[in-house]
């Protein structure tokens, strides 16, 4: 997926903390590594500011993202159980069927 904006009016950010000057563009790109997970890929800025009226900048930077690992979380599992007909608890030492009662839920 890819985005490409550009600034047609300048604006300010802060009231006057910051100005975006007119011709300001940024393209952003996005990639899917699996299950509908988007990640951005490529981003380009050019752009230029003025910050406080005082300080003028000029931003020419391209951002590449590479390398993307799977991140693993843990998901406990509900248990289930023991069926009835087995014959021995895993969780306790009491048979199933005997005098003996499995508190497990």
């Amino acid at each position: 997926m890819k985005v490409d904006g550009q600034v047609t009016q300048s604006f300010s950010i802060g009231l006057v903390l910051a100005r975006v000057e007119r011709g300001s563009h940024i393209i952003l790109e996005q990639t899917c590594i699996g299950d509908a997970v988007w990640v951005p890929k490529r981003i380009e800025i050019r752009a230029a500011a003025r910050i406080l009226f005082l300080k003028s900048f000029d931003i020419d930077r391209i951002l590449t993202y590479s390398d993307y690992r799977p991140s693993f979380t843990s998901v406990m599992r509900k248990q289930e159980r023991p069926s009835e007909l087995s014959s021995r608890c895993e969780n306790c030492s009491g048979i199933n069927g005997s005098r003996l009662r499995c508190n497990w839920p």
